[in-house]
């Protein structure tokens, strides 16, 4: 399941600080494995360092009498006699761990030595040569002789030809050996064992059995699952740490070999106890970790807060504004990116406020220009006139009208015009250009006279800037049945002949309105004949209208157009043109305004 956080702050949260506490944490953790892997190592050796002085201590109080039993060890050359071994052995009683020594000769005619040294006398082998082999270490036992455990150092003696010539025993006291084992400050303060060749326990912390309990005690390695793992290390390794179960280990144990004696030194200890510094930092670093998240999610808040509350104000705010509703000026609460944005919202929004009341400006301003065009077309006896016009802007230069004469009964004109470029500034140059077109098609006066002083008055409005206007003014006279046109820098026009369907273009020299105040306009004529013809009239921009590969629409498309309009009334002509040029540019963007106007001529007037 995809997680979405719905706002900001759930946002940072995810993708902030949730990643910078599982950071934190697994940093932590990896510490924690690392620092306590540190402990253990160093706990591991220094209780086997503890361990292995002890054991030295115990193997140099077992090493003293045996040096001296190693002193009746003769070769060939030496000779070995009673009295050499009761001065030895006297020595050895005088250990302070020694309780007695026991030399047994097993001929017939000596006897076993009393727990006092001989005082001399009595039978003597005689001179001989002996050898002592094989030192042997008896388990701990409760010796009534003593009164005490002890435990035995024994040899034998071996003649020259290796026949077993006698024994020697050395009694020594189990607790004066370890004594200063039991109290070291390792051994009272753990769980300790001493154990046997077989890994049987011989002696372990807080033993307050009787003297006359038996040993061992029990098999090492059978209570738990430490001793289970620490038994199987002890018979691979002669020292080492283990680990118990859990995490931190619940118990920690070491041993240690020695090496005179087949006996292990074995150390438990709490996990806890071993790794009290590392349990303790990560008791606090938790602690300190989770009032640092606390704080920083605190301050993160507050921080927070005051930004979701600017956006949320713009949101508002935009909301309101998609809804046309201008409110006062937001406030920048903070300096940062968010009162950044506060500040460019209010100018956007009041860019905004402005663009929209200039766009209802010019949409009052296109309802007045579109109000200046003929809002229907015009149909007599012998006449069928209409017109349409195309914007590329709200509104454009193009310019068409239908002029009525009050004077003269009879005489109608048609004006196409288009001013150079479009928009605003072309709409207005438009409306001066029908305003004087208008005022003196109203004066008496001929085609020519009338372009003549259209030409001049525009020219002294347009001096300043270069604006000019091309137009096309086609007049019909009922009177003198005839068509007289100036073509002031426009496009020809096109007659066609509804019987036959040729066409031919309306042509005539003339200049822009508005460049040449001195120019004089010039007018051609075309008489009215039976057959009915059809003139059309249209601004460049049908020509240069474009589709979305940048192909214009171009006059040859206009020619095979002209056929088809024959049959057709003067609206539905220039509808058709409208909607082929439409169809053509489909959803491409027009660059210049379209405007074509139809008259369509029946008869002789």
């Amino acid at each position: 399941m995809r997680i979405r956080p719905k706002s900001l702050q759930q946002r940072t949260l995810l993708y902030a600080i949730l990643p910078t506490f599982i950071l934190l944490i697994t940093l932590s953790l990896f510490n924690f494995l690392f620092v306590r892997n540190i402990l253990i190592a160093q706990w591991g050796e220094t209780i086997v360092s503890r361990l292995e002085r002890s054991a030295d201590l115990i193997e140099t109080n077992l090493l003293e009498p045996k040096k001296l039993l190693l002193l009746l060890q003769t070769d060939d050359n030496s000779l070995v006699n009673r009295q050499l071994i009761n001065s030895i052995t006297n020595q050895i009683r005088g250990f302070d761990i020694v309780e007695d020594v026991i030399v047994d000769w097993p001929e017939p005619h000596e006897s076993k030595s009393s727990l006092t040294p001989p005082q001399g006398g009595g039978p003597d082998p005689g001179r001989r040569r002996l050898q002592l082999r094989r030192f042997d270490i008896s388990s701990p036992h409760y010796d009534k002789r003593v009164n005490n455990r002890t435990l035995s150092l024994i040899s034998e003696f071996k003649g020259m030809d290796d026949e077993t010539v006698g024994n020697i025993e050395v009694i020594i006291s189990f607790d004066d050996l370890l004594d200063h084992v039991v109290n070291a400050s390792w051994w009272m303060t753990n769980k300790a064992y001493l154990l046997d060749g077989s890994y049987n326990v011989l002696i372990t912390t807080g033993d307050n059995s009787d003297l006359e309990d038996n040993y061992p005690m029990r098999e090492y390695g059978t209570v738990n699952q430490l001793e289970q793992k620490t038994r199987q290390a002890l018979e691979n390794n002669s020292s080492g740490t283990v680990l118990g179960p859990g995490n931190p280990p619940e118990e920690i144990s070491g041993f240690y070999h020695l090496n005179q004696v087949p006996w292990t030194l074995v150390v438990t200890a709490p996990g806890k106890k071993v790794l009290e510094p590392i349990i303790t930092f990560r008791r606090y670093y938790m602690i300190a970790l989770a009032v640092s998240i606390g704080l920083i999610l605190f301050f993160m808040r507050m921080s927070m807060n005051r930004v979701t509350e600017g956006i949320k104000q713009v949101s508002r705010a935009s909301d309101d504004l998609a809804s046309g509703k201008f409110g006062p000026p937001l406030e920048a609460i903070t300096r940062d990116e968010v009162g950044e944005l506060t500040e460019n919202f209010n100018k956007m929004s009041n860019q905004l406020k402005q663009r929209l009341e200039l766009k209802k400006n010019i949409d009052l301003a296109r309802e007045v220009q579109q109000s200046l065009l003929p809002q229907q077309g015009l149909k007599a006896e012998g006449i069928d006139l209409s017109g349409m016009t195309l914007y590329c802007d709200e509104t454009g230069g193009d310019y068409f009208d239908i002029l009525e004469s009050d004077e003269a009964i009879g005489k109608i004109g048609v004006v196409v015009g288009d001013v150079v470029g479009h928009g605003v500034g072309a709409a207005l140059l438009m409306t001066t250009v029908r305003a004087l077109v208008r005022s003196s098609f109203e004066q008496s006066g001929t085609p020519e006279e009338m372009m003549d002083n259209v030409n001049r008055l525009l020219f002294k409005d347009t001096a300043a800037s270069g604006s000019f206007a091309t137009l096309f003014y086609l007049e019909l006279d009922q009177q003198a049945n005839s068509l007289r046109w100036i073509r002031a820098g426009h496009d020809p026009a096109f007659v066609i002949n509804c019987q036959t369907g040729e066409f031919s273009e309306l042509r005539g020299e003339g200049v822009a309105l508005g460049v040449d105040p001195d120019w004089n306009s010039v007018s051609n004529e075309l008489p009215l004949t039976e057959v009915p013809q059809v003139i059309l009239i249209c601004s460049d921009g049908i020509f240069e209208a474009t589709n979305e590969y940048g192909e214009p629409f171009g006059k040859q498309r206009v020619y095979e157009l002209l056929p088809d309009i024959n049959e057709l009334s003067s609206e539905e002509a220039a509808n058709r043109i409208i909607q082929e040029i439409q169809s053509f540019v489909k959803e491409t963007t027009l660059h210049d305004d379209i405007t074509v106007a139809v008259l369509r001529t029946s008869s002789i007037f």
